[in-house]
This record gives structure tokens, C-alpha cells and sequence, in this order.
């Protein structure tokens, strides 16, 4: 084997070596990230769990402060501000369930 040959198998297998290595370092990379990007999902999923959890809550109580504005002996302003904020929580129970939903698809 000529010296010219010898330094280009020497130098290939350094390049090799050294390619394998950012491979390696490349492949670590990515498994972080997948595992920071699953963590990060998770920490979405449980987010809405909580957001649908609060509105549920929030459902709930609207209905108990329905229950009393239809006893009457309030005015018609507050009739009114009840059933606006009841039309705003449905939107939000509307959005939250599917909202999980997709979050739980991805995982």
C-alpha cells in the first residue's frame, strides 16, 4: 500500500469516526427534543384538563345562581348579566372538550 493510500484510509476513517459522532450527537438531539416536545404536549393536555375541570365548575355554579335570579326579586340587569355570562361559559365548555380531545389524538 502506497503512503497516499494509506493517509486516505486514515483520513477516511477519521472522517468516519467524526461523521458517526455528529450522527450520534444528531440522534441524541432529536430524542431530546421528541422528549421535550411530548412533555411540553403533556403539559398542554393537562392545562385543558384543568381549563375544562374549571369550567365545568364555573357550569355548575352559573346554574345555582340561575336558580336563584329565577326565584326573582332581582332586576331585570341582572337577569340579563346571568344569562351573558352563561352564554360565555358555553362557548369556552363548547371549545374546551375538543380542544382535549385533539390534544389526546397526538399523543
Amino acid at each position: 500500500m502506497s503512503l497516499s493510500d494509506w493517509l486516505f484510509e486514515l483520513g477516511g476513517k477519521v472522517l468516519y469516526e467524526k461523521l458517526n459522532l455528529r450522527l450520534n450527537e444528531l440522534k441524541e438531539l432529536i430524542m431530546a427534543t421528541k422528549e421535550e416536545v411530548l412533555e411540553t404536549l403533556q403539559g398542554i393536555h393537562t392545562l385543558l384538563q384543568e381549563v375544562a375541570s374549571e369550567t365545568d365548575a364555573s357550569l355548575a355554579k352559573i346554574t345555582e345562581l340561575e336558580a336563584l335570579v329565577a326565584q326573582g326579586g332581582v332586576s331585570q340587569e341582572i337577569v340579563d348579566k346571568v344569562a351573558e355570562i352563561r352564554a360565555n361559559l358555553q362557548v369556552v365548555a363548547d371549545k374546551v372538550p375538543n380542544a382535549v380531545e385533539q390534544v389526546s389524538d397526538m399523543t
